[in-house]
């Protein structure tokens, strides 16, 4: 096995490692990931790629490309719940300062 498929296998290992960092929310952990699959990327397309390794090569770029859609929209989806959550928590925190002022507006009355 050359290097070549050596970098196949690897690159392709790494769905599952971007799957569970996703589904663990581990942001920093998926960043890492995703920055080693990038230097694999480019160690993939230094190297000199044989003709018969060509469409293993183009297989894998096809899977990458659809998965990372996918990938995108689950963390898009995520993104857009937690940005929902934190403006419900600020106008929760808001309420309650307003409830509190009028607490204390009364007690000094």
């Amino acid at each position: 096995m050359d290097s070549v498929d050596v970098m196949i296998d690897t690159l392709s290992g790494f769905s599952e490692k971007i799957a569970q960092a996703i589904g663990c929310e581990d942001w920093d952990g998926l960043n890492d990931v995703l920055m080693h699959r990038q230097e694999c990327l480019k160690e993939l397309f230094s190297a000199p790629i044989k003709p018969t390794q060509r469409s293993a090569v183009i297989d894998l770029m096809l899977k990458i490309q659809q998965e990372d859609r996918l990938y995108m929209a689950g963390v898009k989806d995520r993104k857009q719940a937690l940005q929902k959550h934190a403006s419900l928590l600020t106008q929760g925190r808001k309420s309650v300062k307003v409830y509190q002022s009028e607490q204390d507006e009364s007690k000094s009355d």
